[in-house]
């Protein structure tokens, strides 16, 4: 090979190496959207704490109405509030099964729950399909009856046969005084099926939701 074209050769060659070791020793730019894995963690910590003070507060009021139900008549309104009941006083329970009939009040409620859904179902299907699909004479004012015919209050009666649980627990608010310990026992008592059909629900719960949500 000629000096000349050894000339030409040597700088494309040192050109090359000079690249490749440049290549070799400049660090990999990170992409705008990359974070270090601290900083992630981090954000996941903030997350679970602020979801934490949340359902803390959401908890609050079930748990101080849990609280009063366990206290005596005088600890309920004491100053400063106390949240743990001492003593426990867990006759409050059965004294509103004594004053109210609290099973057929029970049983009253879980009727109408029953009956409503299963009449809403029926009536609002048909109806919502009628006023969508069709069109015919009279259409919207016939809407704005049956609206207001939603807004109509349920009957309020004083016979315990017919009475439901929320309208029977308003019975024990006196006029000038109140047990409240009384009151908040009875309130324990009428969530607790709420509870359990929840349990036992809770995944057709949830995954109704995500579908309603996956929808809209």
């Amino acid at each position: 090979m000629t000096s000349s074209r050894l000339d030409q050769v040597m700088p494309e060659q040192t050109g090359k190496i000079a690249l490749a070791g440049l290549a070799r020793s400049s660090p990999v730019p990170r992409s705008a959207g990359f974070r270090p894995r601290g900083w992630v963690l981090m954000r996941r910590v903030i997350l679970h704490l602020v979801l934490i003070a949340l359902s803390l507060t959401m908890l609050f009021p079930f748990l101080w109405t849990v609280s009063a139900a366990l206290k005596g008549d005088d600890a309920v309104l004491a100053t400063p509030p106390q949240l743990l009941p001492m003593p426990v006083h867990w006759e409050n329970f059965a004294a509103v099964t004594q004053i109210i009939p609290f099973g057929q009040l029970l049983f009253n409620s879980l009727f109408v729950a029953v009956v409503t859904t299963v009449l809403q179902v029926l009536t609002c299907s048909m109806a919502a399909y009628a006023f969508a699909r069709l069109r015919f004479r009279g259409r919207g004012p016939l809407f704005l009856v049956y609206l207001a015919t939603l807004m109509v209050p349920v009957l309020v009666t004083n016979d315990p046969q017919i009475m439901t649980l929320p309208l029977g627990l308003s019975t024990l608010q006196g006029q000038y005084s109140t047990a409240w310990n009384q009151l908040m026992a009875g309130t324990v008592l009428s969530i607790i099926p709420i509870l359990i059909v929840y349990i036992l629900a809770q995944r057709q719960f949830i995954e109704g939701l995500a579908l309603s949500g996956s929808k809209a």
